[in-house]
């Protein structure tokens, strides 16, 4: 913006998608086959507005950051060997005890901050800082058979009554919470020769 005055913008974009099979009870039969699929990304934005001063080396700025996935896993216990010809999903195994694991995240959080650093003296420098975050987390959690539910819950919000277990159409338990904290930075360092700094 000028001599004194800068402006920074750091945006970042990262995406994660596989699926992995493999059969985990380390042996040539299909005891244990396991499917898992995710797929996830995250965004992040960072502005920063930085100068100097005189003495005075100065930031401030405002960041964000968001990421979105979900992972479901599908597995058997006791499948039967499907013989040399290996069926292409979980699903295709025949087998006692089928289970699906599906779980969502989403994370967002945000911050503003601010910091100095003045020469108070030649090689004598004092940095203050602060910043202000907060985090929002949240997930959804599936977990079944073909059949049923694998988890209770506290359907009538009683809890002097037992949890009971959802139909397999009401088989998902979302939470969330945030987290938000000041936090702040403060230093003094000398630097009294070019490779020496206290």
């Amino acid at each position: 913006l000028s001599d004194d005055v800068s402006v920074k913008n750091i945006l970042g974009y990262r995406t994660v998608r596989d699926e992995l099979r493999d059969d985990v009870d380390g042996t040539e039969s299909a005891l244990f086959p396991q499917e898992r699929n995710d797929r996830g990304h995250q965004v992040s934005e960072e502005f920063q507005l930085l100068g100097t001063a005189g003495r005075l080396d100065w930031i401030t700025g405002l960041y964000y950051f968001r990421e979105k996935g979900r992972t479901q896993a599908e597995s058997y216990a006791g499948a039967v060997d499907p013989g040399p010809l290996e069926p292409r999903h979980v699903e295709d195994y025949v087998g006692p005890a089928y289970s699906i694991t599906d779980v969502a995240g989403e994370n967002t959080s945000y911050a503003v901050f601010a910091q100095g650093t003045y020469e108070l003296l030649d090689g004598l420098k004092l940095t203050a800082g602060a910043r202000y975050t907060r985090d929002e987390r949240e997930a959804t959690i599936r977990n079944r058979t073909r059949s049923a539910c694998r988890f209770t819950l506290d359907q009538d919000s009683d809890p002097s009554t037992p949890e009971t277990t959802p139909a397999l159409t009401d088989c998902e338990v979302t939470n969330d919470a945030s987290f938000s904290e000041p936090t702040y930075n403060i230093s003094l360092d000398y630097q009294f020769a070019d490779s020496k700094l206290v």
